[in-house]
């Protein structure tokens, strides 16, 4: 089987539309020269990061990056206050003591006047690799499910799809998200430590890396080996948490409250409750008041605690079923279309019914979406949800907020459906597994 983009058995053919024939054209040039084809891909990822840094450091940034916020945080430890001791973040540990060590670092290697070029090198070189390391992932996953050709497609696909993003935003989503797609890797190979390790660390930059876990407890046919990925995760999250929480108890609580409890944003659950701007948390001159993390942002009339008690009940539902993951062949290897459309589902399912969504979460969702759908489905729905993150951002914030909300809504509507299509495309392919792009 091989997912191709044309309309019949003959991928070649003449009667080709232009846009399928051109990607045809671009997947055979992937396949003769793969080693040039990455530096491609590098290539176009540090040059934007090289234009965005030279914006960075000319002052015109507060636009394009969030890490000018980062930079501010971190430099408070050259005055001994950290993140979740002394004041709280919006984020989990990991992400906000990254940028404290790259702080550090900026300190004891200051390139630029204030040290400033070292700290956005860093955090660029980190999400390039990362950027790297999920196109490595895609076309390594694709190729156990389809093979050779179908893994160039995908990795062609990824890097295009992906590259408007790119250009646009500069959070750090980029990391976690390489760690939620290693740790299905792993599980599908069958190391389950490495793909727990992967998971934890990925959960403690997001939540969302998290979803691993119970994935790996629908793959792993033995108790001994479930047992092993939930420990070794429970016992990395603790290991980092608890000394936060005993060194700043208030902190870390605040901090969690931040992550869990914050406004609606950006999403259906938003426009229902009349809110039409973007996510925000209090500035960072208000950190360190713990009241300030559990600040609405507007108010709030929907029943939070059923939508969250139905979202709960959705993702128990989902991982008590019986999907056929074992594999076809005599090999017993999990296939990996069908488990990464697990991760997919579980992961639509959590930003269906998450109070916010912000224009970086489509780095989460396009590898998953181009393992499972390499061909037309892929790039359609990828070309859909791109142009809808590009509405939003940076046509819709930070240019049109409050002025047109008719745009948010095209945007947040069109994300939604095809987030409710591509769940029960997954949803039918994890019940019949036959069913094929």
């Amino acid at each position: 089987m091989r997912p191709g983009l044309g309309p019949g058995p003959n991928i070649g053919s003449g009667e080709m539309a232009l846009v399928p024939r051109l990607v045809e054209r671009g997947v055979d040039w992937v396949e003769q020269h793969q080693h040039m084809a990455l530096g491609l891909f590098t290539l176009s990822r540090v040059l934007p990061f090289a234009v965005r840094l030279a914006l960075l450091l000319g002052r015109d940034s507060n636009r394009l990056f969030d890490w000018v916020k980062a930079w501010q945080a971190a430099s408070l430890a050259g005055q001994g206050q950290y993140p979740y001791i002394h004041y709280w973040s919006e984020y989990p540990p990991l992400y906000p003591w990254l940028t404290v060590l790259a702080y550090g670092v900026s300190r004891v290697i200051p390139l630029g006047p204030d040290g400033r070029l070292t700290f956005y090198a860093l955090l660029g070189a980190l999400l390039i690799a990362a950027d790297i390391g999920l196109l490595v992932l895609v076309h390594r996953l694709a190729r156990q499910a389809y093979g050779p050709r179908a893994a160039a497609q995908a990795g062609l696909l990824y890097g295009f799809l992906a590259l408007p993003l790119y250009l646009y935003v500069g959070w750090f989503d980029t990391i976690p998200a390489f760690l939620f797609v290693l740790a299905l890797e792993r599980l599908l190979t069958r190391r389950a430590g490495q793909s727990a390790v992967a998971a934890a660390v990925g959960g403690l930059f997001k939540v969302f890396p998290l979803l691993a876990v119970p994935v790996a407890w629908h793959v792993l046919p033995a108790w001994r080996d479930r047992l092993k990925v939930a420990g070794i995760t429970g016992l990395i999250v603790m290991v980092v948490l608890l000394p936060l929480a005993l060194a700043g108890p208030t902190m870390t609580a605040a901090s969690v409250q931040a992550l869990l409890g914050r406004s609606s944003w950006e999403t259906i659950w938003a426009l229902a409750e009349g809110y039409t701007g973007f996510g925000q948390v209090a500035p960072l001159s208000e950190r360190t008041d713990p009241a300030a993390a559990g600040r609405p942002i507007h108010p709030s009339w929907l029943p939070w605690p059923l939508i969250t008690l139905v979202l709960i009940g959705a993702l128990i539902w989902l991982f008590t079923r019986q999907f056929n993951l074992s594999g076809d062949g005599p090999s017993g290897s999990p296939p990996s279309r069908r488990v990464v459309a697990l991760a997919g589902l579980s992961l639509n399912l959590l930003l269906l019914f998450s109070r916010g969504y912000s224009p970086q979460f489509l780095i989460w969702l396009l590898p998953l979406l181009i393992i499972v759908f390499p061909g037309r489905i892929g790039l359609l729905c990828g070309l859909l949800l791109v142009g809808a993150n590009l509405l939003e951002y940076p046509i819709y914030v930070p240019r049109l907020v409050g002025r047109a909300p008719a745009v948010l809504g095209v945007a947040v509507l069109t994300r939604t459906i095809l987030l409710v299509g591509l769940s029960l495309a997954y949803g039918r392919i994890l019940t019949d597994y036959a069913h094929r792009d």
